[in-house]
């Protein structure tokens, strides 16, 4: 089933095996002119340096159907406590 409810999480373990502690609040969620932001991938920039996510999503007026999902890349960082967040997340709005 298509739909434009959900967002992109965080959870983080010592092993692949668990446990997983889950962040509280997604690290990335619709905006204005984006919807059901997914199917994400953490790489490098083009230096090596800086973490960006790179994730589909759809236009707010053509969500699901026949519509094709438009691909999109944000800066990630990491705070204090050691979880990633996303700075570019405002500026989509």
């Amino acid at each position: 089933m298509c739909s434009d409810l959900y967002a992109v999480g965080v959870t983080r373990s010592l092993s692949a095996t668990g446990p997983y502690v889950k962040r509280g609040d997604p690290i990335l969620v619709q905006s204005d002119p984006f919807r059901g932001p997914g199917h994400n991938s953490v790489v490098k920039d083009i230096d090596g340096v800086s973490d960006i996510i790179v994730y589909h999503s759809f236009k707010k007026d053509q969500v699901c159907g026949n519509f094709p999902r438009v691909m999109l890349v944000a800066s990630m960082g990491w705070g204090d406590d050691d979880w990633p967040f996303v700075y570019d997340n405002d500026l989509l709005k």
